[in-house]
């Protein structure tokens, strides 16, 4: 059960990874566009 457990947790972690560097990249982009409220917009659904 608790190997079961612990691969659940790990792939809820790497998930969440996978998404905070989508939001990141977004708003790296948008900035870059000169769109920065649609920038920090992205930035904090990263931190949310």
């Amino acid at each position: 059960m608790s190997r079961a457990l612990l691969a659940v947790l790990l792939l809820a972690v790497v998930v969440f990874a996978q998404g905070l560097d989508e939001f990141i990249s977004k708003g790296d982009d948008l900035f870059v566009d000169e769109q920065y409220e649609e920038a920090l917009q992205e930035y904090d659904r990263a931190i949310a």
